[in-house]
């Protein structure tokens, strides 16, 4: 192994190391306590578009179990399905906070990692453009949302303190949060930033993904692995998620996490090492 395989290998570990380190210490978290409870009630008074938005993401994170479900149940097993997710219905409407506790987190759950992988993607995507203003635009955002939250950090108070008090600005109010984040807008552009590139993947990638899916070429595991990560479903509740949830529960590292797959991504493709 050489020495840039062995760098790609440690920076991949250190973003896997954070990614989940952030998602074990989110369970206790959002799972057995009444921090969703808490957080859906404060919202409903305070900012009724933001708790809509929260209620979507479960119906949105249900909608795409369900896709992927039935894409490979066979035709007699349809109706069963159909009555699991009956069942699911009425066991929300009877406990409703707990479940919701225990989807948010399966939701964040997912969406970590299958963010953490667009990001990569989404960093080998914008290297292979052929424009210069589109290959290095999205890296020079991502770098500058980076160093943006370590300003709100207060790791560059030394060279001007009122950087933390500009980047610590957020596009969503954090205080209906009993343990917010504490995100400011640099972590929303590193989201917008790997949002478009997943975006652009989907889009690019769906009529291909069709195709292959209905080879006969390729085994049930690998199409179900596609349909699981190409998914229009999944794009909906991955972007809502981290740009109306994550920002209220305690995140920290996470967009870091996120750069750095961003980056060997980008790397990657720049260099044509695939």
């Amino acid at each position: 192994m050489d020495n840039t395989s062995k760098c790609f290998l440690i920076a991949y570990l250190i973003a896997l190391g954070l990614l989940t380190s952030e998602v074990m210490r989110l369970f206790n978290e959002m799972v057995g306590t009444d921090f969703v409870e808490t957080l859906l009630t404060n919202l409903y008074s305070t900012n009724f578009i933001v708790w809509l938005a929260l209620i979507a993401i479960p119906i949105l994170f249900v909608l795409w179990l369900s896709k992927i479900v039935f894409s490979v149940l066979p035709p007699e097993g349809y109706k069963q399905g159909v009555m699991c997710f009956v069942v699911l219905i009425i066991m929300l409407i009877a406990s409703m906070f707990t479940l919701l506790s225990l989807i948010f987190m399966a939701v964040t759950f997912i969406g970590v990692y299958l963010g953490a992988v667009g990001a990569a993607i989404s960093g080998y995507g914008d290297s292979r453009e052929t424009s210069k203003i589109k290959k290095y635009a999205a890296f020079v955002a991502m770098i500058i949302g980076v160093l943006m939250e370590i300003a709100n950090l207060g790791l560059l108070d030394f060279i001007d303190p009122i950087f933390r008090q500009i980047f610590s600005f957020s596009l969503i109010d954090q205080s209906a949060s009993i343990n917010p984040s504490g995100y400011g807008i640099g972590y929303f552009i590193i989201v917008l930033v790997i949002g478009y590139g997943i975006v652009q993947t989907v889009r690019e990638t769906t009529e291909l993904k069709d195709s292959i899916v209905e080879s006969e070429q390729i085994d049930s595991e690998n199409r179900v692995t596609l349909e699981f990560v190409i998914n229009q479903f999944f794009m909906a509740f991955w972007l809502l998620s981290a740009i109306v949830l994550w920002p209220l529960i305690p995140f920290g590292l996470l967009d870091y996490a996120l750069a750095i797959l961003y980056v060997l991504g980008w790397i990657t493709g720049a260099k044509g090492y695939l």
